[in-house]
C-alpha cells in the first residue's frame, strides 16, 4: 500500500436521481457531456487525475491546489447557464492510501461531505485548501463558516465560490429573505409585548 498527500476534489451532479427518474436518456446524455466535453477535458487541462467515477459522481485529484481551483472555477463558470447541468464541487487537501484496486482514506471522506455542502453550481473547500492558496487565489472565495460534517468528529471551517454577477449570466442566484416590519392592533400591553 502506498500513501499520498494530494488535493483531491469530489464532483456530483445535483438532481441526477429526479433527472434519471424523468428521463433515463437525458440523465445518461448528461453524464456523456461530462465525460467528453464539459469537465473531464477541462479537468484533465489542469493536470487532475481521475480516480474513480460513480454514475453522476467523479472523485479527481491534482498535484496543484491552484490548478484544482481554477479547474473547479472554469467548470462551474462554463456550466453557468447550462439548462440541465448543474454540479457540486468540493475540494480538500487530504491523504489518500492506495492499493492496486482501490484507494482510501480520512482525506477522501472528508472531501466527498464537503462537496455535499456545496451550493448547486458552486464550489466548496476546506479550510486546509485555503491556506494553501496564494492571496490572490484566496480572495475569490468566501468565508462559508464552521460546518460539523456527518460522521467527522471535528467541525471544519469551509469556503465557498459562487459565480459572480455578470460573469456569465446573472447573479449567484444567493437565496435571501426580506423581513418587513409590521404593525399590531389593538395597541394594548399584550399585543404589543406579542
Amino acid at each position: 500500500m502506498r500513501s499520498r498527500i494530494t488535493t483531491l476534489m469530489v464532483v456530483d451532479m445535483v438532481g441526477y436521481s429526479s433527472m434519471m427518474n424523468a428521463n433515463q436518456e437525458a440523465a445518461i446524455d448528461a453524464v456523456r457531456e461530462l465525460k467528453h466535453h464539459q469537465l473531464e477535458p477541462v479537468l484533465s487541462d489542469f493536470g487532475g487525475e481521475i480516480l474513480k467515477r460513480m454514475g453522476d459522481g467523479w472523485i479527481v485529484a491534482f498535484s496543484s491546489i491552484s490548478a484544482a481551483l481554477d479547474s473547479a472555477v472554469k467548470v462551474q463558470t462554463n456550466l453557468y447557464n447550462h439548462p440541465n447541468i448543474k454540479l457540486r464541487i468540493g475540494c480538500h487537501l487530504g491523504e489518500i492510501i492506495e492499493d492496486d484496486d482501490d484507494f482510501y482514506g480520512a482525506g477522501v471522506n472528508i472531501t466527498q461531505r464537503i462537496q455535499t455542502e456545496a451550493p448547486p453550481g458552486g464550489v466548496m473547500v476546506s479550510e486546509d485548501f485555503w491556506r494553501q492558496l496564494s492571496t490572490e487565489k484566496a480572495a475569490v472565495l468566501s468565508d462559508a463558516g464552521t460546518f460539523n460534517l456527518k460522521n467527522i468528529s471535528q467541525p471544519v471551517r469551509l469556503f465557498q465560490w459562487r459565480p459572480a454577477p455578470g460573469a456569465k449570466g446573472k447573479s449567484a442566484d444567493v437565496p435571501s429573505i426580506a423581513v418587513q416590519a409590521f404593525e399590531y392592533a389593538p395597541l394594548d400591553a399584550e399585543t404589543e409585548a406579542l
